[in-house]
């Protein structure tokens, strides 16, 4: 039982580091996303000015 206990608490601890890690993801990828609609919109502006 200790064994199966510990291995259990192995696993919550990875899941944990899982978790943080797909949140790390989650927020790099927001930030590209946000960055490149902002360079988006930047360039439309410019091109629009442009014209």
């Amino acid at each position: 039982k200790y064994k199966l206990r510990s291995s259990s608490n192995n696993f919550e601890k990875f899941l944990e580091k899982m978790q943080s890690s797909v949140r790390v993801i989650e927020l790099a990828l927001t930030k590209c996303i946000l960055l490149y609609l902002v360079v988006a919109l930047e360039i439309d502006c410019c091109t629009a000015v442009g014209w």
